[in-house]
């Protein structure tokens, strides 16, 4: 882990000079740098790393929200057309697919969600913490719907394989544990401002 902190700072050592960094980790690395018994090889890369100005804070789960803002900042925006088109445009629904998946050694989801032009973005999730498949389900819908808030998508289409997800959502089934009760709560806040919204089920491949 040291050792890739520093090939990463190598290369940009100037530049990252003159900022404070933040370094999140799930690795205790202040504390490893600090032992007045460290080896030799991790002596020598603390001394490297005191020339730059280094917090460490624990690496918490990855949110969905992180992956919003960082898919807002890397996707290609759409010429603006005629009033008329954008209208148009924007009376046309955006479709949103997510599925998520969990098992005992690693738990994922992802979404792609496509513009009414037809671009797409896709987005896997990675998850730090076991959750269950409709938990992932959840994860992957909430953040596919606040990115298509954040595109100011008015009108959105979502489609789950998730059956207990897609009538939760629907008011066909009680989100009775506690866990599915928050998600379901986050959906409702996420989908408020659209003027139109659906999540249908869709059969597993």
């Amino acid at each position: 882990m040291c050792s890739t902190v520093g090939e990463l700072f190598g290369p940009y050592g100037p530049y990252f000079q003159a900022h404070s960094i933040i370094v999140l980790t799930d690795q205790p690395l202040k504390k490893i740098l600090t032992k007045p018994d460290i080896s030799g090889r991790v002596i020598n890369w603390a001394f490297k790393l005191r020339e730059f100005d280094l917090s460490y804070k624990p690496r918490t789960a990855i949110i969905a929200q992180a992956f919003v803002d960082f898919l807002i900042e890397s996707s290609p925006q759409e010429e603006q057309g005629t009033d008329n088109q954008a209208t148009e445009e924007s009376s046309r629904p955006w479709t949103l697919f997510i599925d998520g998946a969990s098992s005992k050694t690693q738990c994922g989801a992802g979404f792609i969600l496509t513009s009414p032009k037809g671009f797409e973005t896709r987005c896997p999730l990675r998850f730090m913490f076991q959750v269950s498949n409709n938990a992932a389900e959840y994860e992957a819908l909430i953040a596919g719907l606040r990115l298509a808030k954040a595109v100011m998508a008015r009108r959105v289409e979502a489609s789950s394989n998730s059956q207990l997800v897609v009538r939760q959502v629907n008011g066909e089934y009680k989100a009775k544990k506690v866990s599915m009760s928050t998600y379901l709560k986050k959906v409702q806040e996420a989908t408020s401002t659209f003027e139109y919204f659906t999540l249908r089920h869709i059969l597993r491949d």
